[in-house]
């Protein structure tokens, strides 16, 4: 009766611990005791079965690998082949070609480059490291009929095709490495350097190695080049056949940079530069925890991504060489920003539009129409601010325009005004403006907008003097061209003309640029922007005609497009220092001047939109006019 009761009791217990699992306490090889929680009676054991089958396995693998990872020995009548042939090991690669010549690859890439939109945003802080670090390859994990597996070793057929041939391609540091399966009965490897025709059939083929191991490493390899290695099984003394493994190898060149274009709200245009030796390119978003979703993969360099409104984007674009079975890819990846806002960039409903708006929408500019848009620093103020110059157009062409916004601190309304005809510009720039295609305009022209040349005076107008207009050192910028020089006025009331001409950093850049502008172009005029008065200054007093006529046209379509008023008498050439004197009679450039406020400056918010709407046409419409010109230039003798 104990008994029963007993053997009861145990099997009670067992279902009880089956049920609700009990911890399982192990003695590791070091001797340490080792705790395995929740794991149930049946688990535990099928689990020790199968490490134990594992175990042995390994064991029988290590012993494999052991014999097939000495160093390679080579017979005495085939040593001094070998070391003969190592010294040519690369003759017959390929010099850098085209991947779309030599290989028909990226069958799978899809044809549609349009993506579906993106489900979650990205966050803006740092990349992972180990993001960027990813392994170069993808191994080959199908297995086939024409394999077999032995002791934990996968054997494949000597005649099997080369996809299921190699395991494992990388590139490591310079270097290819390239891994094969074992074949059954193989005593040795032959490396071979194979040169393939265009119509990539096999022209010649030369012995490089013979090693027993199942890996090879490649030295010394050329980005973008392709590389066409074959490998074939030696048998001792049997009659089996087997076929040359043919496998082509190649890294893409890095991408260099990523242009982003803004189509709409929700759709944007990701363009990078082609990467020499890729196959196809994967494209890749950033997501709020700091990784990488994939978006698609392209065989061409650019595409067309759905995005959400109001959300920031990190976007990735990885190359890779695709040769049938396997990937390689560069080291490293190229990123955009894309911070995706609604509606407009610039913003006209406020006054003070201050400089680090400026910079703010200039890099959201940036970030929305890259590919059709440049920036960069002409110099830095006397307080260190940057002075950016805007392009848009052919920098290749023959004809160029520059305008140049608020040379005086008090006239900010110049710089909002002109950023947003800027914005207007790429906004339309595949559609038309004033019956012309803006694209077509551009790329007879190239428009070069000096926005904000004196960032110091404007913090000072906006938050401590709002009627000053020199720079943060007190000098009259307007009146710092060497021109008719005088230096005269007081530093502390703002109109100090400088100690000699071109004194002040922010005149030194204006004279620079325009300098460069005028060698470079042999179309080229200039428009400075002022403000206030409504007024147009275009008078010349030489008998230069090609000169005269040329700034007489650029007058007509200022007044005509603004209905602005003639400054008339105010204009008498003769002003000391004064950058559209200099650039007429020093430089030997067209120039009009334009006031365009109609309040007293600082002009009021009030005459923003309407002064947009004034003058957003007055850019286009002379550098349409530049762009016919025909004559030679008209530089001063």
């Amino acid at each position: 009766m104990n008994k029963i009761v007993k053997t009861v009791v145990i099997t009670c217990f067992a279902v009880l611990l089956c049920l609700a699992g009990y911890r399982v306490y192990d003695k590791t090889s070091t001797g340490a005791v080792e705790r395995h929680e929740g794991v149930q009676i049946g688990q535990l054991y099928l689990n020790a079965a199968a490490s134990e089958k594992n175990n042995r396995k390994t064991s029988v693998v290590s012993a494999s690998e052991k014999n097939n990872r000495k160093t390679s020995v080579v017979s005495a009548d085939e040593g001094s082949l070998q070391g003969k042939q190592q010294e040519v090991q690369l003759a017959f690669e390929l010099q850098p070609v085209e991947i779309q010549a030599e290989k028909a690859v990226a069958d799978n890439l899809r044809a549609d480059n349009t993506v579906t939109t993106l489900a979650v945003s990205s966050d803006s802080s740092d990349i992972p490291d180990g993001e960027l670090q990813q392994e170069t390859q993808q191994a080959q994990t199908e297995q086939t009929d024409s394999t077999e597996e032995d002791d934990g070793i996968t054997y494949v057929d000597p005649k099997v095709k080369p996809a299921e041939f190699y395991s494992r391609t990388r590139y490591l540091d310079g270097s290819f490495e390239i891994c094969w399966y074992p074949v059954r009965d193989a005593v040795a490897y032959k490396v071979y350097g194979i040169k393939v025709n265009s119509d990539g059939s096999i022209d010649e083929k030369a012995l490089i190695d013979r090693v027993e191991d199942t890996r090879y490493i490649i030295n010394d390899i050329e980005t973008s080049a392709v590389y066409h290695y074959g490998v074939k099984p030696v048998f001792d003394g049997d009659p089996k056949k087997s076929t040359l493994k043919r496998i082509d190898l190649c890294k893409p060149e890095e991408i260099s940079e990523i242009r982003t274009n803004r189509i709409s709200d929700t759709s944007v245009n990701i363009k990078w530069t082609a990467s020499r030796g890729a196959s196809g390119y994967k494209i890749s978003y950033r997501t709020l925890n700091g990784y990488f979703k994939d978006l698609t993969e392209v065989n061409t360099n650019s595409l067309n991504a759905d995005i959400k409104i109001d959300k920031d984007y990190i976007f990735r674009v990885v190359p890779f060489y695709d040769n049938g079975f396997t990937r390689i890819r560069t080291e490293g990846s190229a990123l955009a920003k894309y911070y995706n806002r609604s509606g407009d960039v610039v913003s006209l409903d406020h006054q003070k539009y201050t400089s680090a708006e400026c910079y703010e929408d200039i890099e959201m500019l940036m970030m929305r129409y890259s590919d059709i848009m440049k920036t960069s620093v002409l110099g830095l103020s006397e307080r260190g601010r940057e002075i950016i110059d805007i392009t848009i157009g052919n920098e290749d062409s023959e004809s160029a325009l520059l305008v140049v916004c608020e040379i005086h601190a008090r006239e900010y309304i110049t710089t909002a005004v002109m950023m947003r005809i800027v914005e207007y510009y790429l906004q339309n720039y595949y559609g038309t403006l004033d019956d012309t295609k803006v694209c077509d305009l551009l790329r007879k022209i190239c428009i070069h907008f000096v926005v904000m040349a004196n960032p110091d005076g404007l913090e000072i107008s906006q938050n401590l003097l709002p009627r000053w207009k020199a720079n943060a050192d007190g000098i009259n910028v307007n009146a710092n061209f060497p021109y008719n020089f005088r230096s005269s006025g007081n530093r502390l009331e703002g109109t100090y003309t400088g100690d000699s001409a071109a004194s002040s950093k922010e005149a030194q850049v204006i004279v620079d640029i325009t300098g460069r502008l005028s060698e470079k172009y042999r179309n080229f005029g200039v428009l400075s922007y002022h403000a206030m008065g409504q007024i147009v200054f275009g008078s010349y007093k030489e008998e230069n005609e090609v000169l005269q006529e040329r700034i007489t046209e650029m007058y007509d379509i200022v007044i005509d497009s603004t209905k602005y008023e003639d400054a008339g008498k105010l204009d008498g050439g003769k002003a000391y220092g004064n950058y559209r004197e200099y650039l007429i009679y020093e430089v030997g450039v067209p120039a009009i001047t334009i006031e365009m406020g109609a309040t007293v400056c600082p002009c009021d918010v009030s005459d923003y939109s309407t002064t947009f709407t004034k003058n957003k046409f007055v850019p286009f419409r002379i550098a349409a006019a530049i762009s016919e010109w025909k004559q030679e230039g008209t530089g001063s003798e």
